[in-house]
């Protein structure tokens, strides 16, 4: 049995054909049924997250990030809002010109998107991520940042002391995942 469409009419119709052009109390049940799983399907999308709630997904991750800098012996990062910034936009550039890639076509990389919003650094960094369907997104970027050798580098690099986390939703309901490193320039 299929939900609908084509499979739900050809069934109809090899009916209608063998026994008669009426449906049957059988035929009519599937149909119920059919239009039961559609409304199903169209409920069970999620509500796209708010702003507040991105924000939380955001620090959620980078607290899972410190778990893993903890369980190397490594000092935690600190949590830097203007980094955040810089992150979040790069996240949203991705979303809504459908590219992903650590090299923004029209802001650059990870160092020029930082100097445009004039963060001060001496040392940068850059993990991206995205994925689409998962309860808990947070855990399987960083789960999957840790199985990237080149991921994992930038987070147990005992250099970077400030980071910042932008996660933007997709109607489509893709995250995406930026997480940027910096160690600030010396004042």
């Amino acid at each position: 049995m299929t939900e609908g469409g084509r499979g739900g009419e050809v069934l109809r119709n090899l009916c209608r054909r063998q026994f008669s052009n009426t449906l049957t109390p059988v035929q009519v049940y599937l149909e119920g049924v059919n239009r039961m799983f559609q409304q199903q399907r169209r409920e069970r999308r999620p509500k796209p997250p708010s702003a507040s709630q991105l924000r939380a997904m955001e620090r959620r991750t980078h607290d899972l990030i410190n778990e893993q800098r903890k369980r190397a012996k490594l000092a935690p990062l600190a949590w830097d809002d203007r980094v955040a910034q810089v992150a979040r936009a790069h996240s949203q550039r991705m979303a809504d010109a459908n590219f992903f890639d650590h090299t923004d076509p029209r802001f650059g990389d990870v160092d020029k998107r930082l100097d445009r919003f004039g963060v001060q650094w001496q040392m940068c960094g850059e993990n991206i991520f995205t994925c689409n369907g998962f309860r808990n997104p947070e855990q399987l970027a960083v789960r999957e940042w840790m199985n990237s050798p080149r991921h994992r580098q930038n987070i147990l690099t005992a250099e970077f002391t400030h980071a910042g986390i932008g996660i933007v939703y997709r109607s489509d309901g893709s995250y995406y995942f930026t997480q940027v490193f910096i160690r600030p320039l010396k004042r």
